[in-house]
């Protein structure tokens, strides 16, 4: 292929342009980085220093070349240089001299400084230009109070490392940048990743969406159920909030609003649905693939753990459309689909369904990605799919290589912090502040950490989140008592929930932006109806049997009392159940659900009772339900 030829393939990733020998040198990076990863998956990894060095360099070298420093300054293109060279110097000098490091360990090497104090420098920059200030912000800061917190009063003091040692810390090992995040992004998230990128290329993602169209057509809530399952099934192969909402939202949204929902209703389900996909099995973005190495658990069980959950995230969303679509008296059940061909639906059906097989049949998530990215390629060549040519085939290797770009320092920089903490011992001083907070109660605890959660994620991204509260707050959790796969779970729930609040709700925001609504007013609509969804990570902890630790009945009893708890919150919530209701009437739902997640079975009966009756009295006597203001 030539290089006019190449420039043009990856020309056609979606982005900002960059120069032609820009593109030439991401499509080789990225094809490259491809055949790294599937070489190490298919034959075994080589040692952490080059197995996880060698990508980071790759990305370091691609970050600085798409995002220079200045825009259009060519001078200093010169500082984008000196940092490649010093991000690619101090992958070598670990890469080659890593025995050598490990066998003077606690020694101060001027040579071993140098090299990871580059590293980090060059880390820190990469970051700050594709995850923005905040995080960068954040690892300086735990880096200063771990390498000079011995300098601070003894109140805030602690004894910390030197400068030299944090970064020797952060660099060197597989505890510091090249931890288990990144070694996750290296191993499975990228695979993932690709995947999604050439589904959308293959049409995979359109038929997913055709079948939602197919299925959900004749329903009152029409184009609003529509949207439900189409990003509920586009989010199983993406994993992605952000790009649920862009790729789906541009044709439900539209949909929604001549069906007569109003605009900022419509941005918020498709905000709601589409951060869904983070919690929908078998991807579930990159945090559930994280969680699974930190807590031992096979991912193939950790996917299967998360079904129910998202079951009852979607039951949610779908149960606000529905009363909504009765509150509005809406009738119209949307446009008939277009006809696909049977080939045309298993390009998307089948590629899910073989990774879906693989990872229940116990195969590793990369190498069950790998035969589904070759389904994918066996089912467009058999039907001769023009979208599936080798140029095509290409720029979706590019392009969903440049998309993550963000996720790698994201998971680099997360991995310093870590180390920072580790030296510090802040891990313990938090878990012991948390529970002396919550004075041993369970239930403060869970409150203080969803809190904890939910601001520290609206400025950090859903793994940077998730990360940083597990190795601070997890240890106060298993505390007091809570096993440790639910206190990852219930702190995973929250990091997701996290982007739907303001003020930096990304899928709210690119979904009023396509409805033409207001932000401020879509983030309320979102979160009044995504009310349930805040709760469900307490049922986690207090109803296990929702993430399969238990017996059948306990199972088939948790799933069925908080299907009923999310049935009367979205009916609270919306003010609708039978006919519209009065503030008693959202009142008793609002306790009923409340009731229906108590692990007590006299308790959730009551619950029940009261759903039910609340229901009984707005069908069988509506001037009762007037008079009374249910």
């Amino acid at each position: 292929m030539s290089a006019g030829n190449t420039s043009s393939v990856a020309g056609e990733v979606a982005g900002p342009a960059a120069p032609a020998w820009i593109e030439v040198i991401t499509l080789v990076l990225s094809l490259g980085l491809f055949g790294f990863v599937l070489y190490t998956a298919l034959f075994g990894e080589y040692s952490s220093d080059i197995q996880r060095g060698v990508p980071f360099a790759v990305i370091a070298v691609l970050i600085l070349l798409r995002f220079p420093v200045v825009n259009g300054a060519r001078w200093m293109r010169l500082i984008d240089l000196a940092l490649m060279m010093a991000a690619v110097y101090a992958v070598l000098y670990v890469s080659i001299n890593g025995e050598l490091i490990a066998r003077r360990i606690g020694r101060l090497n001027p040579a071993d400084v140098t090299a990871s104090l580059l590293g980090i420098v060059a880390l820190f920059e990469i970051s700050r230009r594709t995850v923005g200030w905040i995080l960068p912000g954040l690892a300086l800061l735990f880096c200063a109070y771990a390498g000079f917190g011995n300098y601070l009063p003894d109140a805030f003091a602690v004894a910390g490392a030197s400068p030299q040692r944090v970064a020797l810390a952060g660099w060197v090992g597989s505890d510091g940048v090249f931890g288990i995040a990144f070694g996750v992004m290296v191993g499975v998230v990228y695979v993932y990743m690709l995947l999604a990128a050439l589904m959308e290329r293959s049409g995979g993602t359109n038929a997913l969406v055709h079948l939602a169209h197919f299925a959900t057509r004749g329903t009152r809530s029409g184009p609003g159920m529509t949207t439900v399952v189409s990003s509920a099934l586009f989010g199983m192969a993406s994993g992605s909030g952000v790009a649920d909402v862009v790729a789906v939202g541009t044709a439900n949204i539209p949909a929604m609003k001549r069906a007569g929902y109003s605009p900022p209703f419509a941005a918020g389900v498709q905000a709601l649905s589409s951060i869904g996909a983070q919690v929908m099995p078998p991807v579930m973005g990159s945090s559930a693939f994280i969680l699974a190495e930190l807590t031992g658990t096979p991912y193939a069980r950790v996917a299967m753990m998360a079904i129910i959950p998202a079951l009852l995230y979607y039951l949610c969303v779908a149960a606000a459309v529905y009363f909504e679509a009765r509150r509005l008296n809406l009738t119209q059940g949307g446009p008939p689909p277009l006809p696909m061909t049977l080939m045309e639906t298993a390009i998307g059906v089948v590629p899910l369904g073989v990774l879906i097989w693989l990872l229940v049949d116990g195969m590793g998530p990369a190498k069950a990605g790998f035969i589904a990215v070759a389904t994918v390629l066996v089912i467009g060549v058999a039907r001769r799919n023009l979208q599936l040519s080798p140029r095509r085939l290409v720029a979706a290797l590019v392009e969903g290589t440049v998309s993550s770009l963000p996720l790698w320092s994201a998971t680099a920089l997360i991995g310093l912090i870590v180390a920072a903490v580790t030296l510090t011992g802040m891990t313990n001083d938090v878990s012991l502040l948390v529970i002396k907070l919550s004075q041993d109660s369970l239930l403060l605890a869970l409150v203080v950490i969803m809190i904890a959660s939910i601001i520290l994620g609206t400025a950090l991204p859903t793994i940077a989140a998730y990360l940083l509260l597990v190795v601070m707050v997890a240890p106060a959790l298993t505390g007091l008592g809570v096993p440790l796969i639910v206190a990852h779970f219930f702190i995973f729930y929250y990091g997701v929930t996290s982007d739907l609040t303001p003020p930096t709700a990304l899928a709210p925001l690119t979904a009023s932006v396509i409805a033409g609504a207001d932000f401020w007013e879509t983030c309320w609509h979102t979160m009044r109806v995504g009310l349930p969804i805040f709760v469900l990570p307490f049922t986690f902890v207090y109803q296990p049997a929702l993430l399969l630790l238990g017996t059948t009945e306990q199972i088939v009893a948790a799933a069925l009392s908080c299907g009923c708890a999310v049935l009367a919150f979205a009916g609270g919530a919306s003010g609708f159940l039978v006919a519209r209701l009065g503030v008693v009437g959202r009142v008793l739902l609002l306790s009923s659900g409340l009731a229906l997640i108590v692990p007590d079975a006299a308790v959730a009966v009551a619950g029940f009772v009261v759903l039910v009756a609340v229901g009984a009295v707005q069908h069988y006597l509506p001037a009762v339900a007037r008079l009374l203001r249910v």
